[in-house]
């Protein structure tokens, strides 16, 4: 992902901002899903109307994400903890079961959504362009890391050795 000592350092320059508008940003991801039925359905309560303390909830956990995605360190339980939020959103409680998992497309399309509107926010909030253009990029690679572990919660791919001749197996690659 090229994320390295410089990147981290330009996240954790730029926290100061993200933190302050950590409520408007996350509730912008929520309002969002809401607009779509198929995100909305996770945020409902049994008569079909937004379950407000639900929404709380997760735009609370949002936020909490938001903030250790500054204060992380990289080692050899980062990757577990970022896993460990992608298998909950691919494997439902028991009391949802019925939903099914969050659909690993919704997991990619609230990386990218945040990563617009934390660029947008940046760029809005930080007078030195450069720096905020700088910034936005080693957010984009935070998030992309960050991504890339959380879809192993949901993809059940094996990798295969290659023939002893470097030549794929007869049934090519899928």
């Amino acid at each position: 992902m090229g994320l390295g000592e410089e990147e981290l350092a330009l996240i954790r320059e730029t926290s100061s901002v993200v933190l302050e508008h950590a409520d408007s940003l996350t509730a912008s991801v929520y309002d969002n899903f809401l607009k779509f039925p198929g995100s909305r359905k996770f945020f409902l309560n049994a008569d079909g109307e937004v379950d407000d303390v639900r929404l709380d909830r997760r735009k609370h956990s949002l936020a909490r994400w938001l903030k250790g995605s500054i204060d992380f360190k990289i080692d050899e339980d980062y990757p577990i903890r970022v896993l460990a939020t992608g298998i909950v959103h691919s494997h439902p409680p028991v009391h949802r079961a019925h939903m099914g998992s969050i659909p690993s497309r919704f997991m990619i399309g609230t990386i990218s959504f945040t990563q617009t509107a934390l660029a947008e926010l940046l760029h809005r909030e930080m007078e030195d362009a450069g720096l905020a253009a700088r910034a936005s990029a080693a957010w984009n690679k935070l998030m992309m890391l960050q991504l890339d572990i959380l879809l192993a919660g949901y993809l059940t791919e094996t990798p295969t050795e290659p023939e002893p001749s470097g030549h794929e197996s007869s049934s090519g690659p899928c």
